[in-house]
């Protein structure tokens, strides 16, 4: 199982929620994907490298799924860790998952 502690810190530190876009508030977080595919099984979270930059609304909403289907959380996570692994390259902070 990966796991980089270094990384999930730096997350607290994006400028906005990756999935909303506000700016950060304080209580951005990494949101470990949800789904099996990447490492996710019972009382197991996935691996580190898939984590996505979260304000706690989203990261709620993601986990609770409220008003939001199973295809529509799988895309709503794969579209914020998009711009997570983004924001990470262009920051030149990608080297902390090594």
């Amino acid at each position: 199982m990966y796991r980089n502690k270094k990384l999930l810190e730096e997350l607290r530190d994006a400028p906005f929620c990756m999935g909303c876009n506000i700016p950060n508030d304080g209580t951005i977080c990494a949101a470990h994907s949800n789904q099996l595919v990447h490492g996710k099984g019972r009382s197991l979270k996935a691996h580190d490298c898939f984590v996505a930059a979260l304000c706690y609304k989203c990261h709620y909403l993601l986990d609770q799924g409220i008003g939001m289907s199973k295809e529509e959380r799988r895309d709503f996570w794969n579209s914020a860790y998009f711009n997570t692994m983004l924001w990470l390259w262009m920051s030149g902070k990608i080297d902390l998952m090594r």
